[in-house]
Order: C-alpha cells, then sequence, then structure tokens
C-alpha cells in the first residue's frame, strides 16, 4: 500500500492545486489507494470462490467458525446502515477517528472546525450511532437527565457538586 501510495502521488503531482495540506491530499491518495484494494481483494475472492464452486473444491477456510463470520457480517450490515443514517456533521468524525484513527487534531483541521467541537461531534455521532444500532438498549449511565433533581446536601464535599452538575 505504502508503494501504491507514493506511486500514486508521483504521477499526480502536477495536478496538486495546492488548496490543502500536502498531508491531507496524500491522505486522501492513501485513502483511495485502501479502499481500492480492498474492493479488488473482495472481487478477486468471490471471483475464486465461484470457480472453487464449479470445481467441487471445499472452501479454504473450513476451520472459521459460521456464526461468526455472519454474526460480524450481520454486525457490520447493521453497522453501515447506521452510518449511512447519521447527519454527515456526525458521520465524518466518528469515520476519521474510528477507522482512520486520526487524532481529534487532525479531525478539526480536516474538518474546518475547533478541536472541542471535533471532540463534540464524535462523542454525539458514536452516542447516536449507539441509539440506531442498539434502539431497545438502556441509555449509559449519565446520557438521560434526572427528571427530578434534589439540592446538594449541606456540607457536601465539591466533587459531589460537581459530578451533579455534570449529570444535570
Amino acid at each position: 500500500m505504502v508503494q501504491e501510495t507514493y506511486l500514486r502521488a508521483f504521477r499526480s503531482i502536477a495536478r496538486f492545486r495546492g488548496d490543502a495540506a500536502v498531508s491531507t491530499w496524500l491522505y486522501r491518495i492513501v485513502a483511495n489507494c485502501s479502499s481500492s484494494y480492498l474492493s479488488r481483494r473482495a472481487r478477486s475472492r468471490s471471483r475464486q470462490t465461484h470457480l472453487d464452486e464449479g470445481l467441487g473444491v471445499a472452501e479454504p477456510r473450513t476451520e472459521r467458525d459460521l456464526e461468526a463470520v455472519v454474526g460480524a457480517s450481520v454486525d457490520r450490515d447493521a453497522l453501515v446502515t447506521a452510518l449511512r443514517r447519521l447527519p454527515a456533521s456526525l458521520r465524518a468524525p466518528v469515520v476519521l477517528r474510528d477507522v482512520y484513527d486520526l487524532p481529534h487534531e487532525a479531525i478539526a483541521r480536516e474538518l474546518g472546525i475547533s478541536k472541542t467541537a471535533a471532540k463534540v461531534r464524535l462523542h454525539r455521532g458514536r452516542r447516536r450511532l449507539r441509539e440506531l444500532i442498539y434502539p431497545d438498549a438502556r441509555p449509559a449511565p449519565g446520557a438521560r437527565r434526572p427528571s427530578v433533581s434534589a439540592p446538594p446536601a449541606p456540607g457536601a464535599d465539591q466533587r459531589g457538586l460537581n459530578r451533579r452538575a455534570q449529570a444535570l
């Protein structure tokens, strides 16, 4: 992948307009190379499976647990569907962080927002994904606002006050 990325960058350096940083431009080349590679690999596996079925050849990975493979496929489909349902402003930070493993600073630069805004959008995007994938699940602790808030007890320590303020 590294070799292919450098080769593509070398071939297209004349088309680099300078609108973005070189690192951002290279990042897109890496993402596109990876996507192309994964697509080619999936097509070749599919083609090989069809050939093997026609010849009566057994699946080479018989040690794999079929239930785990099917479960992973279902989970992946649910995740992809939920990601598509997210608004772009929440989807981008989630993908950049959880798929491409970019730090918050790089996400902020890429999206043209502050680092704090990137963190907030990432948190909201992950929370919304969780709600979309597991609609019947209980909310995470602290995610729900209490219906009635009792005033702090006299003499409560400062940390307790802070925790209650954050829960509200």
